[in-house]
């Protein structure tokens, strides 16, 4: 399963949350990353679902992930944003340990958007803009 978002192609035929920043990262941003946001994958990635980040200071928490179109376990994990870009390994919440998921997220200046690129346990890769976010 790729990243935190693995599994099967949408049929109902809707669109991929829209992205008008261009995924740079911004070493001297300083962004609020709380909240829920909405993402899907634009290109050969097609889950989509929600990811919800909480922040204190440099320390953002991923606390939960959903799943419009797969039945995937919910994911979660810690890192520290520098900038506007987020290092951060996510586990299912349930436990298991079979898989985990390395991300680098970068976040808009506004941190309402994020692209992301990711490796998981199963071998699945994608580069920067496999997935892509907006804050709801």
């Amino acid at each position: 399963m790729p990243l935190l978002f693995a599994a099967c192609d949408s049929s109902d035929g809707s669109a991929p949350p829209a992205v008008v920043w261009d995924c740079e990262e911004l070493p001297l941003a300083v962004v609020d990353v709380n909240g829920v946001y909405r993402y899907s994958g634009p290109g050969a990635y097609r889950l989509r679902g929600t990811i919800t980040f909480e922040q204190v200071g440099a320390t953002v928490r991923v606390i939960g992930t959903t799943y419009d179109n797969a039945n995937d376990r919910e994911l979660e994990g810690e890192g520290t944003i520098v900038g506007n870009r987020l290092d951060i390994v996510l586990v299912p919440i349930n436990g298991d340990v079979d898989y985990s998921a390395d991300i680098t997220f970068h976040f808009s200046p506004d941190g309402n958007e994020f692209c992301c690129a990711f490796s998981d346990t199963n071998d699945d890769t994608g580069p920067m803009g496999s997935y892509i976010g907006v804050r709801e």
